[in-house]
């Protein structure tokens, strides 16, 4: 997928490629959780699938705070 959108030609190349990427992004969100509840001894479980979801929310809010840090002012990346 990303390949596909770093070369495409034009939009519609684009969209196949986000398509793609959406569709292994959308598999490896079910599959990892699957993976770490077949693997894991029962005692650490959940805790194992919830730090999973926790370091993925933690990332989506470093990316809020570094766009806010990087906006709002003369020379911000959204201007």
């Amino acid at each position: 997928g990303s390949a596909l959108m770093c070369t495409a030609p034009g939009l519609p190349a684009l969209l196949a490629g986000h398509a793609v990427y959406g569709a292994g992004i959308g598999l490896a969100m079910h599959a990892a959780p699957a993976y770490i509840a077949e693997t894991s001894p029962p005692s650490v479980r959940g805790l194992l699938i919830s730090l999973k979801e926790v370091a993925i929310v933690g990332g989506i809010l470093l990316g809020y705070l570094a766009a806010y840090g990087l906006g709002g002012h003369e020379g911000a990346w959204r201007e």
